[in-house]
């Protein structure tokens, strides 16, 4: 708040209720969007370790599988 955000009057509650709204509102769509983020990276890793798994055995491709795994869980 302050030069991005008009701050209201203090004598005018409903400007100031317009303002919670709006400030409720945008957090609401920041939660939407990171939620959404956070699926999305999660199908990413998960199509990404089926795609490795798919390939020939390999001690790095094994070793990026685990990794991978161990970021899926911690994402859940």
């Amino acid at each position: 708040i302050g030069y991005k955000i008009r701050v209201p009057p203090r004598r005018d509650p409903r400007a100031w209720l317009e303002l919670l709204e709006a400030l409720r509102s945008e957090h609401h769509s920041f939660l939407d969007r990171r939620q959404w983020e956070e699926v999305a990276r999660r199908h990413q890793i998960e199509k990404e370790i089926a795609e490795l798994e798919s390939r020939p055995d390999n001690i790095g491709r094994t070793d990026l599988i685990r990794k991978l795994r161990r970021e899926l869980e911690k994402s859940s």
